[in-house]
């Protein structure tokens, strides 16, 4: 797993329940770390790649988990924020919720996907 923080968010604050982010952050690295696992793509764990990056770009302040997995299939995407979804990748019931929580801080979720990896981004706005 690779850590990177960058210069401009030093200082920089998230208001919310860091209680709630925390439990969103390892949603989000254990829904990476179970798409590798399962990745048909990777054949070698050390090819495997997790990156946590916290960034700050004009007053947003960003978070984003990224793996090189195989990826979400589009149909599965356009479900994950609508409900429950139940996959042969489990139930769903994580990124609904972090979504949810996301959103009640004030912030947004995307998700970006394609057969080369995931990334999952959250932003706030600086307070």
């Amino acid at each position: 797993m690779e850590v990177q923080i960058q210069e401009g968010l030093k200082g920089k604050t998230i208001l919310g329940n860091s209680d709630q982010l925390k439990s969103v952050l390892v949603e989000l690295i254990n829904n990476s770390t179970k798409a590798l696992q399962r990745s048909t793509r990777i054949l070698h764990k050390s090819d495997r790649v997790i990156q946590i990056i916290a960034g700050y770009e004009d007053g947003i302040i960003i978070i984003s988990v990224k793996d090189n997995g195989s990826g979400i299939s589009e149909d599965l995407t356009e479900r994950l924020f609508k409900g429950v979804v139940t996959s042969d990748m489990g139930s769903g019931m994580g990124l609904y919720i972090s979504n949810k929580i996301i959103h009640k801080m004030g912030g947004n979720l995307k998700l970006e996907s394609s057969d080369q990896g995931t990334t999952i981004t959250l932003e706030f706005a600086e307070s």
